[in-house]
């Protein structure tokens, strides 16, 4: 969804419609050409949104990808990336009623600052807190990349 960015703003000025058309139609040839195969469960259709992505653009575009998807292979999973985003107002309702969806978070401790044993296990305890939030309010949720690397 790159286009023009205004760092001052932390918002975007422009939004380049061409790449997304673009991703969408790597999801149509994707989807097409492994809809039969027995290997592929789902699909996830970006890795890691960035986190000034505009919402509305990106729940629009995770709803043109469902909708592909699920009109040629219906029985597989889509997978939406939080975009680092896991809070129940931003997601909470979001694609209430189809099946067959979850969201994706990524958990890394190996960034945060040196500290004690107890800070990350009480960092644990409050991840799995929002999970549970988001859960309640979307839906199922996979931790797709994760680690607990502390230096």
């Amino acid at each position: 969804m790159q286009g023009e960015f205004d760092t001052t703003s932390t918002k975007y000025v422009t939004h380049n419609k061409d790449n997304v058309d673009h991703t969408l139609d790597a999801i149509r040839i994707i989807v097409d050409t492994y809809k039969d195969h027995a290997a592929v469960y789902g699909l996830e259709p970006v890795n890691e949104p960035w986190e000034y992505t505009p919402i509305d653009l990106l729940k629009r575009f995770y709803w043109e990808g469902y909708l592909i998807m699920k009109s040629a292979a219906p029985y597989w999973k889509y997978i939406i990336h939080d975009s680092f985003r896991l809070d129940p107002n931003v997601w909470g309702g979001f694609m209430s009623g189809c099946p067959d969806r979850a969201m994706d978070t990524h958990i890394y401790q190996a960034w945060n600052f040196p500290s004690s044993r107890e800070n990350f296990f009480m960092d644990a305890c409050n991840q799995k807190d929002r999970i549970a939030a988001i859960e309640n309010s979307f839906g199922p949720v996979i931790v797709g990349e994760w680690s607990l690397a502390t230096e």
